[in-house]
């Protein structure tokens, strides 16, 4: 297993190119390098949840190799979390289609639907993601809560509308969901989240009527919800782009990118996918996303990590520009002040609470010291 350009680990690239093998040949040539790596013997938490995937291509592909064992228990116990997960959500979605609502469901839900994989099995997910009109938010908050969902994350539901984009919601140990009102967590454009629901399109999940997004938005959301050090989206990238190739508006992705401040994800996502397999992202795409303009804060999101008080200042500078974009000066503090407590100190945040106390006070008559401090960067 060798590097690649792209900033995915050997490790990450072979499992990649076995989930998404296209014949028998390579996905023999794949497994064959994972075994001989050690790699299937060592596989982490994120790494393992590519293996339902894996069982699927062994399957589909009629391989026998010694992997298949492995990926099959995977698979199958992947497949039992994830009808329990359906079972648990689905009467809010039913609920909500019946006052009027078209809750979308996004990320790992809607890879299982029968837009793509068909299969509650293919793909572990933890919660299941909806997106619901503004003007629907609260009845389906309201359901959930009294029916022994309950809020968690250490924030009441007030705090969630004002700063977050969903709400995390949880049903013991069998079901949990987030509610979304809007699409990412960073972005606050309610307009382009409007139009999302006239271009979703209905599909199936777990034999319940759904809707899903339309494919270019899908992709787009898959690339750019993304954390740096993620790459299990790279799979359903690569799986939307094949499955739905002519249905791709890259001039659509494009001004989403750059509106959402979402440049730098989708570059690199884009990248990873070609790494993988090479000639589903169009040359002059990735070209325009890498010359686009973009918003000082695209670049901060970019970043693998916050690894001191100022990269932390900087993602929470970043991180407040997009959640309080569009709202007046009272309510920017507000958010202001929620994030603070939020980000804490595992972002380099050591200051928050004397933040927090500016933002709620305002400023201190007390004096500077005679020299600064030294950066603690």
């Amino acid at each position: 297993m060798s590097a690649n350009p792209a900033g995915l680990s050997p490790l990450r690239l072979e499992l990649l190119r076995a989930a998404s093998a296209v014949d028998a040949e390579e996905l023999v040539q794949s497994l064959d390098r994972l075994v001989a790596g050690g790699g299937i013997d060592e596989l982490g938490h994120a790494d393992a949840e590519l293996l339902p995937l894996i069982h699927r291509r062994i399957e589909s592909l009629g391989v026998r190799h010694d992997v298949a064992p492995v990926a099959a228990r995977a698979y199958k116990r992947n497949w039992l979390k994830n009808q329990q997960m359906v079972f648990a959500v689905m009467p809010l979605v039913q609920h909500l289609q019946s006052v009027g609502s078209a809750p979308i469901v996004l990320k790992g839900g809607a890879m299982v639907t029968t837009a793509y994989y068909d299969d509650l099995g293919a793909r572990p997910f933890y919660d299941i993601d909806l997106l619901i009109e503004t003007e629907h938010v609260d009845t389906a908050i309201d359901f959930a809560l009294g029916t022994d969902w309950s809020v968690v994350g250490g924030k009441t539901v007030e705090e969630y509308r004002a700063a977050h984009h969903a709400i995390d919601l949880r049903r013991g140990d069998i079901g949990a969901m987030d509610l979304h009102w809007e699409l990412l967590s960073h972005d606050r454009s309610p307009d382009r989240t409007r139009r999302l629901f006239e271009r979703a399109v209905p599909a199936l999940l777990g034999g319940h009527d759904v809707r899903v997004l339309a494919p270019t938005d899908h992709l787009f959301h898959t690339i750019a919800h993304s954390k740096p050090e993620g790459f299990r989206h790279i799979a359903d990238a690569v799986t939307i782009l094949r499955a739905r190739p002519d249905e791709i508006e890259w001039n659509v992705l494009l001004d989403e990118s750059v509106a959402r401040r979402e440049l730098s994800s989708a570059l690199r996502s884009l990248e990873q996918v070609e790494a993988v397999h090479g000639g589903l992202v169009p040359s002059a795409v990735l070209a325009e996303l890498a010359r686009a303009d973009r918003h000082w804060s695209d670049y901060v999101f970019a970043g693998e990590s916050v690894g001191s008080r100022r990269a932390g200042l900087r993602r929470f500078a970043a991180d407040w520009s997009g959640r309080s974009r569009g709202a007046g000066p009272v309510e920017k503090l507000r958010i202001a002040r929620i994030l603070m407590f939020s980000y804490g100190e595992s972002s380099g945040l050591g200051v928050r609470k004397k933040l927090a106390s500016f933002a709620v006070k305002g400023p201190t008559t007390a004096k500077p010291p005679a020299e600064p401090p030294a950066d603690p960067a």
